[in-house]
């Protein structure tokens, strides 16, 4: 049979003596051919890396002559992503505590005879230079001949970066 073709179908044959060609004999069959599961095709145009505070989306294609009805798994799920099972999407916005690799992640779909897999695959977060920011806020007002007392403190959330405060007085 031809590719995905199944169903039963009648074959009827005739067989006809040559000397006498009146006489022939015909018998009839059916030949029944089972559908079997063929695989289910999945790729994607994977993203592997990624600056922190950007969206990150993509979602798989799926291929399957025999199904459109999919459910879709992942394996190391990167902390700060989502995965939507019913359309494979994984997506997120990763923040500065998320810069690093993610190794592994690996994406399947179900078609509820086999699964089918993406490689695995690893994403990287970038770090972005984060600004600095003031952790104490000053007093702004002072009386006349009061002496003024302020300590600023700043900090980075930019892993291993110090601060210098520098006061300019006008």
């Amino acid at each position: 049979p031809i590719e995905n073709a199944n169903g039963s179908t009648v074959i009827t044959l005739k067989v006809v003596d040559n000397d006498y060609s009146s006489v022939s004999v015909r018998d009839s069959f059916t030949v029944t051919v089972e559908a079997v599961d063929d695989p289910t095709i999945i790729t994607a145009d994977i993203i592997y890396e990624i600056d922190q505070a950007e969206y990150y989306t993509f979602t798989p294609t799926v291929t399957d002559v025999d199904s459109t009805s999919w459910s879709f798994v992942i394996a190391n799920l990167p902390s700060w992503a989502s995965f939507d099972t019913s359309t494979g999407q994984l997506y997120g916005t990763p923040d500065n505590d998320d810069v690093g690799v993610y190794s592994s992640v690996t994406i399947g779909v179900y078609d509820g005879y086999s699964y089918s897999y993406l490689d695995s695959f690893s994403i990287t977060v970038n770090n972005v230079n984060d600004l600095p920011s003031f952790s104490t806020v000053p007093t702004t007002s002072v009386d006349e001949d009061d002496y003024y007392f302020y300590i600023p403190s700043a900090n980075d959330i930019d892993a291993g970066v110090t601060v210098d405060i520098i006061a300019h007085v006008y």
